[in-house]
């Protein structure tokens, strides 16, 4: 009976482990990160948690934050 070397382990072997996503330790320091922001953002007030939220939280380019928010560009 032949032995398999960890490097003859194969694609589908290790694209199944790559599937299965982070460690739950780092999903939970990203969780618990997460959260510390929306609550840090929470606190902004006015144009900065707009713009905020608009941008990394939406996914607006820069550009696009100012023109939804009105600020001419540069302010």
């Amino acid at each position: 009976m032949r032995v398999k070397r960890p490097d003859e382990v194969g694609l589908e072997a290790a694209a199944a482990v790559a599937a299965a996503g982070p460690p739950a330790d780092e999903a939970a320091a990203r969780a618990e990160r997460d959260t510390r922001l929306r609550r840090a953002v929470g606190r902004l007030e006015g144009l900065a948690r707009e713009a905020i939220v608009l941008h990394y939280f939406q996914d607006l380019s820069l550009r696009e934050v100012g023109a939804v928010l009105g600020v001419p560009r540069g302010r």
